[in-house]
């Protein structure tokens, strides 16, 4: 029972309380719907949109309330991850699919296009990997990856050499060439 994104939190969460007991690591993918269409946020979220930004449109709410809603729960998780001691120790990796729906009142900034679409709007995402005291805070870089450089990148951040031949390359080891 309840909305998607509370309840994929509540499964992440039983799930690091469950793990953070044992003694060897463990990997969670944790990937949500929102704010994928449908957008419905849930209605709590929306009114407090509403309340705070009068003059927004009732579809570009729902998408605001979908964000803010998913990065609440989002940081329920971390908070999880804090509280059992975890935090210090785990890569956190936060990525999208695809750009923002602009039919249901996202925002790609100047970029030109649209999920769905090729351009860069439509293609190009915001990519950040967390992890305490390994990776600087607010450090940026620019070097253009895909998500298949995800798996060989953290590879390399948990020390697991790679033996064969994959698709994908180790995002850091570009930033340091």
């Amino acid at each position: 029972n309840g909305h998607a994104t509370e309840v994929f939190s509540n499964w992440a969460i039983k799930y690091i309380n469950d793990n953070s007991k044992l003694s060897s690591p463990f990997f969670m993918l944790l990937s949500y719907n929102a704010p994928h269409y449908p957008i419905q946020p849930p209605n709590e979220w929306y009114n407090k949109v509403k309340k705070r930004e009068k003059s927004i449109s009732d579809k570009r709410a729902k998408n605001v309330a979908l964000v803010e809603h998913l990065d609440h729960e989002i940081g329920r998780v971390i908070e999880t991850l804090k509280t059992t001691g975890e935090y210090d120790n785990t890569i956190i990796v936060f990525t999208s699919d695809n750009g923002g729906h602009i039919p249901s009142a996202a925002s790609n900034g100047k970029l030109r296009g649209s999920k769905t679409e090729m351009y860069e709007g439509g293609i190009k995402v915001p990519t950040c990997l967390v992890w305490k005291n390994k990776i600087k805070p607010n450090s940026e870089t620019y070097i253009l990856g895909i998500t298949m450089d995800l798996y060989p990148t953290i590879l390399n951040l948990a020390d697991v050499e790679i033996n064969h031949v994959i698709d994908g390359v180790n995002i850091f080891q570009r930033i340091n060439d």
